[in-house]
């Protein structure tokens, strides 16, 4: 797994989730491999001597001016050192041409129909009648060309020069093994179109099955993914919704009340759509938003735990962090080198999407309470002591840990469904 706690120096990355208004601010890409550093130009080297003699007989008033100008300036460019799996990029494969497409380029359809029928003729008896087929009807094409050009009123029904000659020239069958053959292509026909018809309901089937038993599973993750968001709830607010009701709570702090009605509500969303997508219980849909969302979220979070270089990203037994699409290519492509390698599980996916939603509420109540001190009025919701507790300030490694103002998953003081009658419902988490 990944050394990622709470000392990583790994920037926030916006979860952008609701439409992408905002500008990305350039720290998602390179600004993260480059960590630019402003420092006074002091090297102990002086500037050149010719520059100087150059100048000597300059004006004094320039040479004032250039001696109280600042220091300059550099840009020192720090590259931490990134390592990606390489493959060879893979050569689109040419579609083959169908041999028989060729051989029988020349042949009409009623002859075309007779090859069909020596094929199967030869796959059951081993001898190669359809390959004489081929030739033989080269040979009629010819043979009928010339004898039309010869003789304009040329007529193979009664021509008996031209009967001799197919009789000669067609492949020798029987009537049994033509009789087989078609019976043959006829039940194959007729398999095929129920198949055809008869799939879909299959497939169907089979999908609706694996659905229930996937429901079990998929539920059993979102009521846990639930619970480790409820866990962004400020424990000011969570201990009020305790002692009142929803009502009561929302009246009292209103703007407080809503916006974290809003962010946690979201989260929920985000999360159960992202554990079914990754289960396989819903598939990813390009022109849905919230898929679309997500897959940008996640593509830019790799990038930039990927940005903090191989000494941040390697894990305690030495392997290299990769994205999970780079995994699932050396899986197929260099399965013995995927040992060197390791990826973001589903769990560490969702626990991350927590994480990055809590930052964004944290920064959502931040700026509530400087824009209530701007007006000289203060956050209403009541401000709880963390004793002895260590404040994370960055993602958590896991759903339960704790954030600035985030309260633990409170234990059940009035009865099984006491909290989801009020707080989950409330807050739109008891789906």
């Amino acid at each position: 797994m990944s050394n990622y706690d709470e000392e990583s120096e790994e920037e926030e990355v916006d979860l952008d989730l609701e439409g992408g208004e905002e500008e990305d601010d350039g720290n998602l890409g390179a600004g993260l491999a480059d960590f630019i550093i402003d420092s006074d130009y002091d090297d102990g080297e002086e500037d050149d001597d010719d520059d100087d003699d150059e100048e000597e007989e300059g004006d004094a008033d320039d040479e004032e001016e250039e001696e109280e100008m600042p220091r300059r300036k550099v840009r020192r460019v720090v590259r931490r050192e990134i390592v990606r799996p390489a493959f060879e990029e893979e050569e689109e494969e040419e579609e083959e041409d169908d041999p028989d497409e060729e051989l029988t380029r020349h042949m009409v359809p009623e002859e075309k129909s007779k090859y069909e029928i020596l094929k199967r003729v030869a796959q059951s008896t081993g001898r190669p009648v359809d390959r004489d087929f081929i030739e033989f009807s080269k040979k009629h094409k010819d043979y009928v060309e010339k004898r039309v050009a010869e003789d304009p009123s040329f007529d193979p029904s009664t021509d008996e020069e031209y009967q001799n000659f197919c009789r000669a020239g067609y492949p020798k069958v029987t009537s049994q093994e033509i009789r087989k053959a078609e019976d043959d292509m006829l039940v194959e026909r007729t398999t095929q179109r129920v198949m055809e018809q008869v799939s879909p309901a299959l497939q169907k089937t089979e999908h609706e099955q694996r659905l229930m038993q996937l429901k079990p599973i998929v539920e059993h993750q979102k009521r846990q993914a639930t619970q480790a968001v409820f866990g962004l709830v400020p424990e000011g607010l969570a201990n009020e919704l305790r002692e009142k009701t929803s009502e009561e709570v929302r009246a009292a702090m209103p703007l407080e009340y809503d916006l974290v009605n809003h962010h946690v509500t979201r989260a929920n969303q985000y999360v159960s759509e992202l554990i079914e997508i990754q289960e396989g219980y819903k598939q990813f849909d390009k022109n849905n938003p919230t898929h679309t969302s997500l897959l940008t979220w996640l593509e830019r979070e790799q990038e930039a735990f990927l940005n903090l270089g191989t000494a941040k990203t390697r894990s305690a037994d030495g392997r290299q962090f990769v994205t999970r699409t780079e995994y699932r290519k050396i899986q197929e492509k260099a399965p013995d080198k995927i040992n060197n390698y390791y990826t973001w599980s589903n769990q560490d996916v969702v626990r991350r999407l927590i994480g990055r939603s809590k930052q964004q509420l944290d920064a959502a109540l931040k700026a509530h309470d400087e824009n209530m001190r701007a007006y000289g009025k203060a956050s209403k919701i009541p401000k709880v002591k963390n004793k002895d507790k260590k404040v994370r300030t960055s993602s958590p490694r896991t759903p339960s840990s704790r954030g600035r103002g985030a309260a633990p998953a409170p234990k059940n003081r009035g009865g099984d469904n006491a909290l989801s009658d009020t707080i989950l419902s409330t807050l739109g988490l008891d789906e």
